[in-house]
């Protein structure tokens, strides 16, 4: 509220009046004395009659109601501001985007990652301002001529943020520290505008909030000096957003790809309503641009609408490093920026993009998670194995960590886009796992077998690099190593779907399974089938799969038509799409796409 902290000055100017209306006089003209004008004078009738109360004005304000204007007049504004929850506090952006799209090219991803808007202290402009959070010093028109002010910063934030104030002609500038307000300023009253200079990455070093207190002091009163006031206002950096699948797809980015796979693609995006374009990311000599980088958010409520920052995080090294540069400088920008997660003394294969699946907000018992929970796959069953530690912080960092680790330790690849993905359902939770199933597709063939299709043939007409890939029924059942290769899969597996039941609380009926097939490599085991776990959920009806050359039975694609069954109860349709190219590379859709989303829904528990 304005004026929260109210000094009483019992020597002040006590001036007996008939009523308690009207004009207030006294030795300094004063305005009328109601509740317009708290923050000057305040009215009390007594035993005496009516007494007049000098008060200190100190009113700091953000936008704690999230409603994206800082009001002064609105108590919402200011009921709880030192203290920032999840339901109400100012929030602002960790300004990493280039807004100006001055960025020169540069030799490293640590040079690019480090040129944004943020790296300099002037504002570039209007869209840049935009992505700067204001906070408002409430006007004190009687201060006195010696009243001074500050606004002091809490450690560790204030070394991750920046001010500007506004000048009398509407120019934000850089506001360094000491932060000092004059006697006029706190008269007329002051805006300000903040950033943060950088994301939360570990919350040993910052957990991304800030205290700002202003402090007003120095004033000399008619009866003497004022003692010192303050007001405290909490805010936080805007956490990190990762894709929830409830939310629908809005852009899609891909390398230049063979075959009419590109082609396919953007017809079915289209035909799914997908509003944004699809981003071709040219000049890569691989197609895995879903493991190059992650797709991530940032917003901060606005007067218009949510302000949105667009990161794309790089989390892994990279053995093709110009192209890597060229993919990051291609998608930085305005509103969007980009983060390097990873540890450049480690390789952390295991922090590829399509090893990371975050299941939407959600609480099991006593456990809240109210921006999700990562699940990873880690090659070491007791810990981070190849997990590069720096990317696992700063997961942590956004309270979508600790992850949780399934084993991959059998697994060729060890992601976890090979084992479940998370999908829209129309269920109470409003998501469930897709899960793969190798025991349960060795026995839908083996009872196709026992009806006479036998002969059928899988990956009819495919070709692996050497030899041709169909393969029948009755073949693949008789091969004694891929029945062991499917029941190890398929223990693994369990063991994976009882360690998430137990964290999450997830039921057998939000497991969803569907077909999958594994053979062993020399270096574990692969999907012999196109992964159909490694979908991608368009938006709440439509899921695009990897068509899997599943048997023809009575002239119908029999696990097409298995898997449309499976998801009609979701509320999903699939949309197959064919990626023979990539499974022989043994990727998938996750691997080969990259996909950003709206903004997550309002969490549904």
């Amino acid at each position: 509220m304005s004026c929260k902290t109210t000094l009483r000055l019992a020597s002040f100017v006590f001036l007996q009046l008939g009523g308690c209306a009207g004009e207030v006089a006294g030795d300094t003209a004063q305005p009328s004395c109601d509740d317009t004008d708290p923050c000057t004078v305040e009215v009390e009738e007594d035993s005496t009659g009516c007494v007049t109360t000098a008060l200190l004005c100190v009113d700091l304000r953000g936008d704690v109601n999230r409603d994206g204007v800082v009001d002064l007049d609105d108590p919402t504004d200011d009921d709880g501001e030192a203290s920032w929850t999840e339901d109400a506090g100012a929030i602002f952006l960790a300004n990493v985007d280039d807004d100006a799209s001055s960025c020169p090219p540069e030799e490293s991803l640590q040079l690019l990652s480090a040129c944004h808007d943020a790296a300099d202290d002037v504002v570039n402009g209007a869209a840049d301002l935009a992505d700067l959070a204001r906070i408002r010093v409430g006007a004190w028109p009687l201060a006195p001529d010696d009243a001074t002010g500050r606004l002091e910063i809490s450690a560790p934030g204030a070394s991750f943020v920046r001010l500007f104030l506004r000048r009398d002609d509407g120019v934000f500038e850089h506001w360094p520290a000491p932060h000092e307000l004059s006697t006029r300023q706190l008269r007329d009253g002051v805006e300000i505008a903040i950033e943060a200079t950088d994301v939360v990455r570990d919350l040993a070093i910052w957990d991304g909030l800030v205290d700002l207190t202003l402090v007003v002091d120095g004033a000399t009163g008619p009866f003497g000096p004022v003692p010192a006031a303050e007001d405290q206002l909490q805010m936080r950096v805007a956490p990190i957003g990762f894709a929830d699948v409830r939310a629908p797809v809005t852009r899609a980015h891909v390398a230049s790809l063979p075959g009419e796979f590109g082609a396919d693609l953007g017809d079915l995006l289209v035909e799914a309503g997908v509003p944004g374009t699809l981003q071709v990311l040219g000049g890569l000599t691989r197609p895995f641009v879903g493991d190059l980088f992650h797709p991530l958010t940032s917003s901060m409520p606005g007067g218009q609408g949510p302000q949105i920052l667009r990161m794309h995080a790089v989390t892994m090294q990279s053995p093709q490093t110009a192209e890597v540069l060229q993919v990051f400088a291609a998608l930085q920008g305005p509103d969007r920026g980009g983060l390097l997660l990873y540890d450049p003394s480690s390789p952390a294969l295991g922090n590829a993009g399509s090893n990371l699946l975050v299941l939407p907000p959600h609480t099991h018992g006593e456990e809240r998670w109210p921006r999700g929970r990562a699940i990873r796959v880690s090659s070491d069953p007791s810990g981070l194995g190849d997990l590069d530690p720096t990317f696992e912080t700063f997961l942590t960092a956004q309270e979508v960590g600790p992850s949780l680790l399934v084993d991959g330790s059998w697994m060729a690849l060890p992601v976890v886009s090979k084992l479940m993905t998370v999908v829209p359902a129309k269920t109470s939770r409003g998501w469930a796992l897709l899960v793969a199933d190798p025991a349960g597709t060795l026995d839908m063939l083996e009872t196709l077998r026992q009806q006479g299709h036998g002969d059928a043939l899988l990956f009819e007409g495919r070709q692996r690099v050497v030899s041709p890939a169909e393969i029948s029924i009755e073949d693949l059942l008789a091969d004694i190593d891929l029945l062991y290769a499917n029941a190890e899969a398929a223990q693994r597996i369990d063991e994976a779907k009882a360690s998430i039941r137990a964290a999450t609380g997830l039921t057998d009926d939000e497991l969803i399974s569907v077909p999958a097939l594994f053979q062993r490599d020399a270096f574990g085991l692969e999907h012999l089938m196109p992964s159909l776990v490694s979908g991608i959920a368009l938006d709440e009806t439509t899921m695009l799969l990897p068509v899997p050359f599943g048997p023809e039975i009575d002239a119908r694609p029999f696990i097409e038509d298995a898997v449309a069954d499976t998801l009609a109860p979701l509320g999903l349709e699939p949309a197959f799409i064919e990626d023979w190219e990539f499974h022989l590379l043994a990727g998938g859709l996750t691997n080969v796409v990259a996909v950003e989303r709206a903004l997550a829904p309002e969490p549904s528990e």
